[in-house]
């Protein structure tokens, strides 16, 4: 059983690799939502060439996880002592 000094050392290092992660991961939202991307275009341009630069951008992101998200399954299931499948797994 932890005490209160461990939880708290624990809970301040997971906040730590939390942080140390944060912005790659808000980057790689920002491309699954679509707000990171787009080709750079001249203020000056015209509004249909800035219209043309966010037609060109395809965003696959979301394909790729779906596509892997699909192709999970179970196979079985177990606590972590046990050498067979839970008895409920054959229902």
């Amino acid at each position: 059983m932890l005490d209160d000094q461990q939880i708290r050392a624990l809970v301040s290092d997971m906040w730590l690799l939390r942080q140390s992660e944060r912005t790659v991961l808000d980057n790689i939202y920002d491309y699954m939502l679509g707000r990171r991307g787009f080709p750079k275009v001249p203020e000056n341009s015209e509004r249909e060439v800035h219209e043309l630069s966010q037609l060109a951008m395809k965003n696959v992101l979301p394909l790729v996880r779906d596509a892997f998200v699909q192709n999970l399954c179970v196979v079985g299931y177990r606590s972590a002592l046990a050498k067979e499948n839970s008895p409920a797994w054959n229902m």
